[in-house]
């Protein structure tokens, strides 16, 4: 007797309906399939055996969607500023990796409706799209 596969479970409804879309359109991805280091720099800091005021902590984050051809998509439908300042840091410490953002909406960052999602990824450097598909030309 055949066994039942097991879909895989999602962190989110919106992660669901992207993972969802990229497979009805026969496109080649892996859900959450490795983790990748990065450090950020622990504050206040102080070494008690070097006396060096610059103490790194390893970490790892998990990308949501890797695409075929190596592209890290992260599915953001809140984008809060810890996750701005990982994101800034694993991209620091991986400078190779393409990791493009996928916005559910352009919200506000803040209260004071100033700065957007899209325009922190473009001062920042990041590709980003808003919605709940990934873009063709990011599959090519």
């Amino acid at each position: 007797m055949a066994r039942p596969t097991t879909k895989p479970k999602y962190r989110s409804k919106l992660e669901e309906r992207v993972c969802n879309n990229l497979r009805n359109r026969r496109i080649d991805f892996a859900y959450e399939p490795y983790q990748i280091h990065y450090t950020t720099e622990v504050k206040p800091a102080y070494c008690a055996n070097c006396g060096h005021s610059v103490i790194l902590k390893e970490r790892s984050y998990t990308p949501d969607i890797v695409l075929g051809n190596g592209v890290v998509v992260e599915i953001k439908g809140k984008f809060t500023g810890e996750m701005r300042t990982k994101m800034l840091a694993v991209r620091r410490c991986n400078p190779d990796l393409d990791i493009r953002m996928l916005f559910q909406a352009d919200n506000w960052l803040t209260r004071k409706k100033k700065q957007r999602y899209s325009d922190w990824c473009e001062r920042n450097g990041f590709t980003y799209h808003v919605g709940e598909q990934v873009p063709s030309d990011w599959v090519i």
